[in-house]
């Protein structure tokens, strides 16, 4: 059976958006829990809180964008030599 959706980078964009609103969302929550006026405090929760809501922030929008790129057919790639 096939259907008439065609298959895009959904999830290479989900994948990429993820990991930058990861990295990104986590080191803020590194930053604004090292501005904490408690001395000595840990920052691991932080950090890995904002990772993770970073990731889920990231992976929408990336998995947005790249369901707007259809990918070709298999075996229609043209060599770098052509």
């Amino acid at each position: 059976m096939r259907t008439g959706i065609r298959p895009t980078y959904w999830e290479e964009g989900a994948i990429v958006g993820g990991v930058a609103g990861g990295v990104s969302i986590g080191f803020l929550g590194y930053v604004a829990c090292g501005l904490s006026e408690q001395p000595g405090r840990n920052c691991l929760g932080m950090t890995l809180l904002g990772s993770l809501f970073g990731a889920a922030l990231g992976a929408i929008p990336g998995a947005l964008i790249g369901g707007a790129f259809p990918k070709g057919a298999r075996g229609t790639e043209r060599d770098a030599t052509e």
